[in-house]
């Protein structure tokens, strides 16, 4: 029965703040962790207000045992109720961190031996709100070097992009396909400086959005790349020139490395596919994933022109 119990998520982001209701489903948070042991488990939880801080005191009081872990935060310095797991998370393997901010250091994590993939979605990022706060992602204390699998799905300042890959020396995958660098923070950053190489060795698998890919692999050096996943959404902006074929070309060039995968998903354009597998000449592998109205039979027989390459959709 434990086992069973280790792999129910306990999630309590719209708890009423009714005080029956929320003792019950206190009840139920010491139930389950109890019920859990001494198996790993899996956590959900909101860090919104502080009616739901029993059950959280329920919750890090585990946190020995996380194997997964993610967290809603929805205002600043909220994760610092979370200081109580500082140290204590040996076997936290995979952490997703939702609107959160910090205004000093956040520095729960920051002992986390096991981490390897970590999460960051929405951000309340580097920029002043109406409240008139702001802070810098350097606040935010995590065993960077050691994170392996990176997703960044959220908005930012280009300077925050580029210290985060800074920090992930020994990132494997990295998916920046629902990432958005802050239009200002980045035009500003491109046009005045000289934008310095970021290398990251060990990463072989790549994820980008299509239309938003020149700021992102601009920095990047990927010499051991592999398997590059693309994704277009629908061009909102028909008017305005793609450019990102260029930036993923000069990305293959720069790195000198040996794509052998290439997986096109969503709405692109025939003639930017194509240019895309003519500037990869290592490719053994497309995989196409079309959304229907950007399906056309002359895209097909383009590619089957391709000598050397495993089509499949």
């Amino acid at each position: 029965m434990p086992e069973l119990w280790s792999n129910i998520v306990f999630e309590h982001n719209d708890i009423s703040v009714d005080f029956f209701r929320l003792d019950r489903a206190e009840t139920i948070a010491k139930t389950y962790i109890e019920q859990s042991s001494p198996h790993l488990i899996t956590v959900k939880a909101s860090l919104a207000n502080l009616f739901h801080t029993p059950i959280l005191d329920v919750m890090t009081s585990s946190s020995d045992r996380w194997k997964i872990a993610e967290f809603y935060g929805y205002e600043k310095d909220s994760i610092q109720k979370l200081l109580g797991v500082k140290s204590r998370v040996p076997h936290l393997q995979e952490l997703t961190l939702r609107r959160i901010a910090c205004t000093e250091e956040c520095d729960a994590f920051e002992n986390a031996p096991s981490l390897k993939r970590l999460i960051l979605r929405d951000l309340l990022y580097d920029s002043v709100d109406s409240s008139g706060f702001q802070w810098n992602i350097s606040m935010l204390k995590l065993p960077w070097s050691q994170i392996m699998y990176l997703t960044l799905e959220t908005a930012m300042p280009f300077t925050s992009f580029e210290s985060i890959l800074r920090w992930t020396s020994s990132l494997v995958s990295l998916d920046v396909q629902d990432l958005i660098l802050d239009v200002e923070t980045t035009r500003e950053k491109l046009s005045t400086d000289i934008v310095d190489s970021i290398t990251l060795p060990a990463a072989t698998t790549l994820f980008i959005h299509g239309r938003y890919a020149a700021p992102i692999l601009q920095p990047l050096n990927l010499p051991n790349l592999e398997s590059l996943y693309i994704h277009f959404g629908r061009n909102v902006h028909p008017s305005i020139p793609d450019q990102s074929l260029g930036y993923i070309a000069d990305l293959i060039k720069r790195s000198s490395c040996i794509v052998r995968t290439l997986t096109i998903s969503g709405t692109p354009d025939p003639m930017q596919v194509m240019g895309i597998i003519r500037a990869i000449p290592s490719l053994d592998k497309v995989r196409l994933n079309f959304e229907p109205e950007s399906i056309q039979g002359s895209i097909f027989e383009m590619l089957h022109s391709i000598d050397n390459v495993h089509l499949t959709w």
